[in-house]
């Protein structure tokens, strides 16, 4: 079958070229000008051809969103920065694949690959791997995950098999619900390294990680030296079409953050929450950061695990 050259020479950004063409299944050229195949294929549920990507793509984000036949190998770019959701429902696809030491954000890149159970190594500076092995039933390989990684919420949720090593070297990697449903999972293949802390600490962090209220033993816990947490300096907060309020210095001083985050719950619930501010800082820098933003859907709930992430803090 002669290849099928849709695109023009002077194309660079495909986004959503082909979306919704569920019978589409011709081979297709892609020229070296090519900066963004994003939704480039989703729902051509029939695509199962070879496809080579072009040296000039950065963004290989959900590119094969919900090709369920598609089963072939695909060598990604030098220079992609960025593969989320790229394979995120295709039921098929289980092929060898490496991710170029560029990529920074992963997240939901295997979602629902339900055949799914290659190695995969992580760029070391990878940042974010939020829901990448998501309802991957069959995945059961080991991984590390660097010092950089920031979020891997639900990385590994409802991978049934998984019971091979995973280890996780950042320190304030938010990792809620890493494991929920890994029901063939031992705690003891799980190393995570943390700031030295209370047994209370350890045993909620592991809680969240299973999204359980049991206790989790048996996990190797490795203590590294490293600065003790920011410390939230202010929060300031802003209802719609009103002035700024702030949360006084004694509170932030004696609250929770459960006890902080329940003071904007009435305003988040009645969409007049326009804007909150918190300042983190450590010694020798600050970093004002926005945790909610109207339109967008941040979680005021989980203020401690915002304020304790690395790019938070600039550190001078």
């Amino acid at each position: 079958m002669q290849k099928l050259s849709l695109i023009g020479e002077d194309v660079q950004n495909c986004t959503k070229l082909l979306e919704g063409c569920k019978s589409f299944n011709q081979p297709i050229v892609l020229h070296d000008h090519i900066v963004s195949t994003f939704d480039m294929f989703r729902n051509c549920e029939s695509f199962n051809q070879p496809i080579i990507l072009p040296q000039s793509i950065q963004v290989c984000s959900e590119m094969f969103q919900l090709c369920k036949n598609f089963n072939q190998q695909v060598v990604i770019p030098d220079n992609v920065v960025e593969t989320a959701g790229m394979f995120v429902g295709c039921e098929m696809f289980d092929q060898p694949i490496e991710l170029p030491e560029g990529v920074r954000n992963s997240m939901g890149m295997f979602r629902l690959c339900k055949s799914f159970n290659q190695k995969v190594v992580l760029p070391k500076d990878i940042e974010s791997c939020d829901y990448m092995f998501d309802g991957c039933s069959k995945f059961n390989q080991p991984i590390i995950l660097g010092e950089k990684i920031e979020s891997c919420w639900n990385m590994f949720h409802d991978c049934e098999s998984l019971n091979q090593p995973v280890e996780i070297l950042s320190v304030d990697c938010i990792c809620n619900e890493m494991f929920k449903n890994c029901g063939s999972l031992e705690p003891e293949k799980v190393t995570i390294h943390i700031r030295k802390t209370s047994q209370k600490n350890i045993n909620r962090r592991l809680q969240k990680m299973w999204d359980t209220e049991e206790i989790i033993s048996g996990v190797n816990v490795v203590f590294e030296k490293v600065p003790p947490k920011k410390k939230i300096s202010s929060i300031e907060y802003q209802v719609t079409d009103g002035p700024r309020y702030a949360v006084g210095e004694s509170a932030l001083n004696t609250s929770t953050a459960k006890e902080l985050s329940e003071m904007f719950e009435g305003l988040y619930n009645e969409g007049e929450l326009a804007l909150v501010e918190m300042t983190v800082e450590s010694g020798v820098a600050s970093k004002t950061l926005a945790v909610y933003v109207e339109g967008t859907q941040f979680c005021i709930g989980i203020i401690d695990d915002y304020a304790s992430k690395n790019y938070y803090y600039n550190s001078v």
